[in-house]
Order: structure tokens, then sequence, then C-alpha cells
């Protein structure tokens, strides 16, 4: 091969391999602009862990934790209410909406997809939610009430005898003292004898 023509070999070899670069480039970049958006680690929401959950994923666990029925145990008795009649309305999309995946310069995000960084800031979020005492009152009229209150039953003589029948003591819902308790979140509102008189 003569010189010159070794010369256009190279030449063509090294434009091959710019143009390759470039491109390979772009889409790179064009991966770091769509990567998949997750929380940092070390990031909570109330007490839950949501490390390197996605929003979706995120918003999926706090429903399968904040979304059980409420349980009572009132006298013996094992009372499941559905979290929507409690009065309580979790706002899981702006607890989530908390992670900002389109925060920072577009070359800052480009940066950290090249060399694998994460966000090292943990996010920090309460629990939001909405609550509506007369929502959980009415469901406890309609649900709680009924099944723990008892009339007493007052003995009875027994006729032709001196001796009574047994007579049966009644019990009281205390409602105001049993919402303060799942206002407040207390472990304590699952004794049920605080609510009974």
């Amino acid at each position: 091969m003569s010189a010159s023509k070794t010369k256009i070999f190279f030449r063509i070899i090294g434009i091959i391999i710019f143009l390759f670069s470039i491109i390979l480039g772009l889409i790179t970049y064009n991966q770091s602009q769509t990567s998949h958006c997750v929380f940092p680690q070390g990031s909570k929401i109330d007490a839950l862990d949501i490390s390197n959950l996605s929003k979706e994923q995120a918003k999926q666990y706090l429903v399968s934790v904040y979304g059980k029925p409420l349980k009572l145990s009132i006298e013996g008795l094992e009372i499941d209410i559905l979290i929507e009649r409690t009065g309580y309305e979790f706002l899981y999309d702006d607890m989530v909406n908390r992670l900002d995946c389109d925060s920072g310069k577009a070359f800052d995000r480009f940066w950290q997809y090249i060399w694998n960084k994460e966000t090292s800031n943990p996010i920090q979020v309460d629990l939001l939610y909405n609550f509506n005492e007369t929502i959980l009152g009415q469901t406890i009229d309609e649900e709680v009430v009924r099944l723990v209150e008892k009339t007493p039953v007052l003995p009875v003589r027994i006729p032709g005898t001196t001796r009574f029948t047994r007579g049966a003591s009644g019990s009281t819902l205390d409602k105001e003292k049993l919402i303060e308790q799942i206002k407040s979140g207390s472990t304590n509102w699952l004794n049920s004898k605080k609510y009974v008189r």
C-alpha cells in the first residue's frame, strides 16, 4: 500500500469511529433522560422505607400498608372496618410525587447516568391524609355500636318461689373516647376495656 492510500484508510477508520462515538453518545444521552426514576437510598414516607422504589412501586407499597382494614378488638369481638369507612383519605399521589425526576439540568442527569451515580439526598415525607370525623362517627354507629352495646337485663322473680332469674349487666360504648384514640393513632386503642363502660 502506498502512503496516500494508508492515510485515506486511517482517515476513513477515524471518521467511522468518530461517528460511532457520536451516535453512542446520543443514545446514552437519550437513555439518561428517560432512565428509571427511583427514590434515593434512605428515603422514607412516614416510617416506611421506600428506598430504590419507583413512584408506582412506592404507591403500591403505601396502599398495601395503609389500605388494610382497621382492626378493633372490643369485648372479645374482632371488628374489621374498611379504611375508607374510618374517615381517613390517604393522599398517596401527593406523597410519592415528592420524588422529582425532572429536577436538575439535563447534562447533570447525563453525567450521573454515565458514572452510575445516584442522588444521595434521601427524601423524608410525612404521612399525608385528610380526616373526616363525621364519617368515622357514622361508621362506629352503624358497625360497632350494635355489636358492642348490650341492654341490661333485670333479674325477674320466678313466680311461686322466692328465687330470681339471673340478670345481665349491660354495656355502652364510649364513642368519643374511641374516636379520639383512633385519631391519635395510639397503639393502645386495641385495648377493648377502654371503650366499654
